[in-house]
């Protein structure tokens, strides 16, 4: 495009597309955002609750707006469009090609990226942290950029404030280095092995709020349920393993994050166990010492499985300070009222199953019978011996 110096600026037609375009501007850069998040925010409650009929829906239409978030972070991708919307449309008309348009761009830039590191919106904290070096990555390149071209209008006598090739070519290390982390990030824990299977699962159980509808983890606030899955390793069980025994030490809290399972008490069937049936919640709390499994649970087709172990627990509390300590107590109180609930049950159900059954008489042995045993007797242990005494007085009596 060249000047046309035959036109005067902001009259006549100028003036009216100068309008114009800034109100399309406008509309894309704010507008569309604004539009995504009134939809967003008219259907809050229903976004991550599992339990709402519309939730499914939801989650088709909309879920690449909010799903890759935190439940309370719903509304960060209207953010994320904004700012870029921000950098590569309204930034394209503030005093364009000169160093101002780059000190804002880095402002902007800089404020975004503290937003981001700030409240770490993503529901995984991978992607937390690729978003972080993006963020940055960008803010160095802005501010390297903005060095350079203050650079542009010095004089040929005056000597340049930077190495403008090294400048150069440290912008272009950032840029690809930065390619290179977020390459290894996406490789080795959003796919890569069992850190990548660990990593799905635990941002399916976040976003589920599955811990959030038990009545043990319901009491805690969703921050302490996520620092919870963090902490969660990864378990796989083969179609026929037990995943439990019954009468075994109890130390694990598990989460089925696939497959089913039957649940057998002294080997009768009581249930089975699906996706997001949890078992074993009050050993992490466990106020007996040795508690022990009251079930065994046994898969019934290839079962993968969250585990947390009672001693990754009490590090996490150990660890996080005086509010855990209120949570845990929070579970504790919780644990024992179940636990003694379940004893009242279990006591209720024994009485009323409890029935007294006849003793049978021994079988009455013949005098043939009575005389073989006697001779074995006496030939093990002597005529003389108390053994055959006591014997042989008790055949006198039957007989």
């Amino acid at each position: 495009m060249e000047a046309d110096f035959s036109v005067t600026c902001y009259k006549g037609e100028h003036a009216l597309f100068s309008t114009i375009a800034l109100a399309f501007v406008g509309l894309y850069v704010l507008g569309f955002p604004m539009f995504l998040f009134l939809i967003l925010f008219k259907n809050r409650e229903h976004l991550n609750n599992p339990n709402s009929s519309r939730h499914e829906t939801l989650s088709e239409k909309y879920g690449g707006l909010y799903l890759q978030y935190s439940p309370r972070f719903w509304w960060f991708e209207t953010v994320s469009i904004t700012h870029k919307m921000i950098m590569t449309g309204a930034m394209c008309v503030v005093t364009p090609g000169s160093s101002s348009q780059l000190l804002i761009a880095t402002v902007i830039m800089l404020i975004y990226m503290l937003l981001v590191l700030k409240t770490a919106p993503f529901v995984e904290n991978s992607e937390d942290l690729s978003s972080f070096i993006a963020c940055f990555t960008l803010t160095l390149t802005y501010i390297g950029g903005f060095a350079l071209i203050s650079e542009v209008d010095n004089r040929d006598d005056v000597k340049s404030t930077y190495d403008t090739d090294l400048l150069a070519f440290l912008l272009i290390f950032i840029n690809v280095l930065c390619i290179v982390i977020e390459f290894l990030i996406f490789i080795v824990v959003d796919i890569g092995g069992c850190v990548g299977s660990l990593v799905k699962a635990q941002r399916a159980l976040k976003h589920s709020d599955a811990l959030g509808e038990t009545d043990m983890f319901g009491i805690l606030p969703a921050e302490a349920r996520a620092a919870v899955i963090d902490v969660m390793t990864i378990k796989y069980c083969d179609k026929g393993d037990n995943i439990v025994t019954q009468g075994d030490v109890a130390t694990e809290f598990m989460v089925i994050m696939s497959g089913t399972a039957s649940v057998l008490v002294d080997g009768v069937e009581v249930r089975t166990f699906k996706k997001l049936d949890m078992l074993g919640e009050n050993t992490l709390v466990a106020v007996q010492a040795m508690p022990t499994r009251g079930a065994t649970v046994k898969a019934t087709k290839d079962v993968m499985l969250l585990v947390l172990d009672r001693n990754s627990y009490r590090h996490l509390v150990d660890s996080s300070g005086y509010e855990w300590s209120l949570h845990d107590r929070k579970m504790t109180d919780h644990a024992r009222r179940v636990t003694r609930t379940y004893s009242e049950l279990d006591m209720k159900r024994e009485k009323s199953s409890t029935k007294v059954m006849p003793i049978p008489s021994p079988p009455t042995k013949t005098k043939e019978e009575r005389s073989q045993q006697l001779r074995e007797i006496r030939e093990k242990y002597g005529a003389g011996s108390e053994e055959y005494k006591s014997a042989a007085m008790s055949v006198g009596r039957v007989d």
